[in-house]
């Protein structure tokens, strides 16, 4: 015969694996945290040093091709970083919708 067990463990096992569910969301949302901050430090880096080559120059002088394709090449990678922080932010929102339906799942209502 196989022993039942207790009530009691069958609700700490519930909290046992909401808690492992959370964990998961909460390094994942850690991990979209930091790279979105670190790609928001390198643009703001870049764009202080555009913004210093250009009031180096003297205003009637025309932008060098050179600094044109650098300021295109960053417009592009913010585009793209911006596709990405809006990719990482709609999994986030799979992460929490899976975090709730494994609370339903192990905890009922009254």
């Amino acid at each position: 015969a196989t022993l039942e067990k207790p009530k009691h463990w069958t609700k700490m096992d519930s909290c046992f694996t909401v808690d492992k569910e959370l964990d998961k969301l909460i390094e994942k949302y850690e991990s979209v945290n930091n790279r979105g901050q670190q790609t928001l430090e390198e643009f703001v880096t870049a764009i202080s040093i555009f913004n210093s080559e250009l009031l180096a120059k003297p205003q009637d002088e025309l932008i060098s091709n050179a600094v044109l394709e650098s300021i295109k090449d960053f417009v592009n990678r913010a585009r793209s970083a911006a596709t990405s922080v809006s990719t990482a932010h709609k999994e986030l929102h799979g992460s929490v919708s899976k975090l709730g339906k494994c609370v339903d799942r192990n905890f009922t209502s009254g």
